[in-house]
């Protein structure tokens, strides 16, 4: 009997410290936090030429994660670009013409003040369009732990 309460004690101890290690990590997280306090925001632009298009620029003073791009119908698709840096400019993703590309789980969370642009992978002469659509929310300070006294 004494050692069925042992163990029953034991068992509660760490489904506690479980619960309580993973509620202190996800209330923290930004994402979380932006999925509530959010706005929906899409963008469009069309393309065409070889040229990269600018659709969207990351805001200033808050986070912003992307969710979804579609294009519209094009030979070869087209490459959503992003501006790591002022030299730094990278594909995101090739989405195929006349579909959607949704980034899994939540999002991707991208840097404030950067450039999203659409360049046609192949068809240089197409004219077709390119639409984002992510979360814009408040910008919050990093989380810190809390000690468990």
């Amino acid at each position: 009997m004494k050692q069925s309460a042992v163990l029953v004690a034991a068992v509660l101890t760490l489904a506690t410290g479980a619960w309580a290690a993973s509620n202190l990590n996800l209330s923290k997280s930004n994402i979380n936090r932006l999925q509530r306090l959010s706005t929906p925001v899409t963008a469009s632009a069309d393309i065409s030429g070889d040229r990269p298009t600018l659709v969207y620029r990351t805001p200033d003073n808050a986070d912003f994660v992307l969710t979804q791009v579609c294009v519209g119908p094009i030979n070869g698709g087209v490459l959503l670009n992003f501006a790591w840096s002022e030299q730094t400019v990278r594909p995101l993703a090739f989405v195929q013409g006349g579909s959607c590309t949704t980034f899994a789980g939540l999002g991707l969370s991208l840097p404030p003040s950067r450039n999203l642009s659409c360049t046609p992978a192949f068809d240089f002469e197409a004219q077709t369009f390119c639409t984002i659509t992510g979360l814009v929310g408040q910008t919050f300070p990093a989380a810190t732990p809390t000690p468990i006294r």
